[in-house]
Order: structure tokens, then sequence, then C-alpha cells
């Protein structure tokens, strides 16, 4: 009955948006150290991409925030990847 379901499961195995993101940029992104937030009671947790990207992830804890800055940075560099491939296919198609 879930034999889908774990099939797909282990072709598609999922996968951590810090580990995600450390693969991706190994030697571009650093996390910052935790930030406590008083007012909220919330942590903050940047992570550095490159020389010119920043993104902040919030959280109860360090590990929530870590992943929301993490899946920050996957979204936007995802979608500057997709930018690109149409613009090469456009470019490409025009010649």
């Amino acid at each position: 009955m879930m034999r889908t379901t774990i099939e797909s499961c282990c072709a598609n195995p999922p996968r951590s948006p810090i580990r995600e993101l450390m693969e991706l940029e190994a030697s571009k992104a650093r996390f910052s150290k935790m930030e406590r937030i008083l007012e909220s009671g919330k942590v903050r947790v940047t992570v550095d991409v490159g020389n010119n990207m920043r993104f902040t992830g919030m959280g109860r804890n360090y590990r929530i925030a870590k992943t929301t800055a993490a899946k920050r940075a996957l979204k936007y560099l995802h979608q500057i990847e997709e930018q690109r491939r149409k613009d090469m296919f456009h470019t490409s198609s025009n010649a």
C-alpha cells in the first residue's frame, strides 16, 4: 500500500536545506552565531553567501532559524539559476 511512497523517498531522499546549501556553495556559505531577540524570545541566524548576499532566518531555536536562513538562500539561488537558463535559452533561440 505504501510501496510507491517508500520507493519515491528512496529514489529522492529528503535533503536538509543546510546540507544542500553547503554542497551548492561549499566555500562561500557562512552561518553567523545565533542572536536572541529578547522582545519575542526568538533566535535569528544569518547566512552570508559569497561576498554580497545575506539571508536571515528566525525561529524558536538555532536549528529552525538556521534552516530558515538556508531555505531563503536556496530559494534565491534557484531563482537566479532559473533566470540564467531562461536568458541562455532566449539568447540561443535568437541566434
